[in-house]
Order: C-alpha cells, then structure tokens, then sequence
C-alpha cells in the first residue's frame, strides 16, 4: 500500500485542528470580561480570519475528498473490501462532503458577523459550529483513521 492511505489521516486531521482552533479563538470573545470590548473588534477579527483563513478550511476537506476519492478509484475495490475499509473510505469521503452542506445553514451568520453582528449572532455560530465539528468532523477524522488502520494493517 502506498503512503496515499495516509493522506485522509492527515487532512482530517488539520481539518479538525483548525474546527477546534476556531471554537478556542472565537469563544474567546463570548468570555464575560472579554464580551463588553468586542463590538469593536469582533467584526475586523472576523473578517480577516474569514478572508485569510478560508483556504485553510477548504483545503483540507479537498484535500480529504480528493485522497479517498483516489484510494477508490486506484486500489482494488477487492483488497479494500478484502480489509473491510471500502465502507470506511466512502463514509469518510461523504462526511468531509458533508461539512460543505452546512454552509447553507451557516451563512446568515457568517453576513451577520461580517456586518458588525455581535455575540449573540457569535453564539448562534458557535453552536452550528459546534454541531458541525462533532457531527462532521470528529467524525470524518476517526473514519479516516479507521479506513487507513484497516488497510495498512498485515
């Protein structure tokens, strides 16, 4: 097997990384000694981190789709099926896919913040947010680990 098994490892890995970075950073503003200051703040951060940090969002999850898209398509359905990770391989590939489906639901708030919405528009995205990194991204993350363990194994 080739190091290509381990590339959804790695992408998911970053993609969950960079969910739990922007609960962290992002909750920091919903603190009750932080809260008061943010009307002025909060709508810049948001920008910048939007405007700079999509492409660290996106690209993981292409990046996810992309490598277990190949592992399909270039190792034998046979052998992944003969190590039961073929199921494994297509769910991880439908929840990095799926965290795209949120967008729809998350987008009010994403404007809302981006035209000096405050925390109670941050509230309401943290908890999408939240929803999404556990019932998305965790989740991708252990399919990934599971599929690639599977596959390398003897």
């Amino acid at each position: 097997m080739s190091i290509l098994h381990l590339v959804p490892v790695i992408t998911s890995t970053v993609s969950l990384w960079f969910a739990f970075d922007q609960f962290f950073f992002l909750g920091i503003f919903l603190n009750k000694k932080v809260e008061p200051y943010t009307k002025e703040v909060i709508t810049p951060y948001w920008n910048t981190m939007i405007n700079t940090g999509l492409p660290a969002i996106i690209l993981p999850l292409l990046g996810t789709i992309a490598s277990t898209t190949a592992i399909l398509t270039t190792t034998s359905e046979e052998v992944l099926r003969a190590k039961g990770s073929f199921g494994w391989y297509i769910a991880s590939t439908a929840l990095a896919a799926a965290h795209f489906g949120f967008v729809p639901i998350i987008m009010s708030q994403i404007k809302g913040l981006q035209n000096g919405g405050l925390t109670p528009v941050l509230r309401r995205w943290m908890v999408i947010h939240v929803t999404r990194s556990v019932t998305v991204d965790l989740f991708c993350w252990i399919t990934c680990i599971v599929a690639s363990s599977m596959t390398l194994s003897a």
